[in-house]
């Protein structure tokens, strides 16, 4: 929008949307590379259902269903 009116008011409010927007990514960066170190659940990453079954269940329960995926066949 500050392209289309100049507007100071929206070059400010981009800037800050810009710097929320790094905090987050910075963040979430941080936590991902933590919880794989540790592998678990370090800083709270918002991870649900089946996100979230990734660190707890096993290594049968994360590739139970790549059978029926795309692009994955039987051994010949």
């Amino acid at each position: 929008m500050y392209e289309l009116t100049g507007a100071e008011g929206w070059k400010h409010t981009a800037g800050v949307i810009g710097l929320v927007l790094a905090a987050v990514a910075v963040y979430a960066a941080f936590a991902l590379a933590v919880e794989d170190q540790h592998r678990r659940t370090v800083l709270p990453t918002g991870r649900r259902a089946a996100g979230a079954g990734v660190l707890d269940g096993d290594w049968g329960h994360q590739t139970d269903r790549i059978v029926r995926e795309a692009g994955v066949r039987r051994q010949l």
